[in-house]
């Protein structure tokens, strides 16, 4: 990628549910679209700390704006696009921002929480609301978070991303639809600099393929892991 610049994190310039309806049609979409009610993938993983309240939320915003954003996270239901849309407006939006960490805070739940983690993995500046989440069951909320965390400087969500180019479930929530193995497996790429030149080329179609993506990463970090460090003018890590 040379001097080439990414947008923090990659999910932000992922299509993702824009058109989230047509994603609930989609039969070829490899897990169906959860609706707004939570479901056993939208539950605390054993050792996640959602819901504790640990972090700060700093951030200035209208009350009212704030709690109008707050209202379209609550809102948001991965088979209606009329509740996932507005929300595409709060991104990168003080208020939005805040609402999300607050919301996070609260230990949402359901498409709530993806919502909540999608807006503030995209704007937040601070990685400690979704560094819990790297321990959530749903591996659509660690995916988001994992790309968060990592594009804010912290290794943790190199290796959760690492670990998820093993997971052959679709990422809820994005159009076109893909795979979490693929999103983690680009996104790796996208935030380390010229490490895909070194690792090459990596497929996830198939168990095999995830495999060998999987161990190829992994021995790329072991191997590099203290001479990566993270740039955070440009939200890339580089190899020095």
């Amino acid at each position: 990628m040379g001097s080439r610049a990414v947008s923090r994190p990659f999910l932000a310039t992922l299509a993702f549910a824009a058109l989230a309806a047509l994603l609930a049609a989609c039969g070829s979409s490899p897990t169906p679209v959860s609706s707004g009610s939570a479901s056993a993938s939208s539950t605390n993983a054993p050792g996640s700390t959602g819901g504790t309240g640990a972090f700060a939320c700093p951030g200035d915003a209208p009350a009212e704006d704030v709690a109008a954003a707050a209202g379209l996270i609550d809102a948001a239901n991965l088979a209606e696009n009329g509740t996932i849309s507005p929300i595409q407006a709060i991104r990168f939006t003080p208020a939005g921002t805040l609402a999300a960490c607050r919301r996070l805070s609260d230990g949402v739940g359901g498409d709530a929480l993806w919502a909540a983690a999608w807006v503030y993995a995209t704007g937040g500046t601070d990685p400690a609301p979704i560094l819990p989440l790297l321990a959530y069951d749903d591996p659509t909320i660690r995916a988001i978070a994992a790309a968060g965390v990592a594009s804010l400087g912290r290794p943790e969500g190199l290796d959760a991303l690492t670990e998820l180019i093993s997971v052959d479930a679709g990422l809820r929530g994005s159009l076109p639809p893909v795979t979490v193995a693929r999103y983690a497996a680009h996104t790796l790429s996208s935030l380390i600099d010229g490490a895909a030149d070194s690792v090459g080329d990596v497929s996830t179609g198939t168990p095999e393929e995830r495999s060998a993506a999987t161990a190829a990463w992994t021995s790329w970090l072991e191997a590099n892991r203290a001479r990566v460090t993270f740039d955070p003018e440009a939200h890339l890590w580089q190899v020095r």
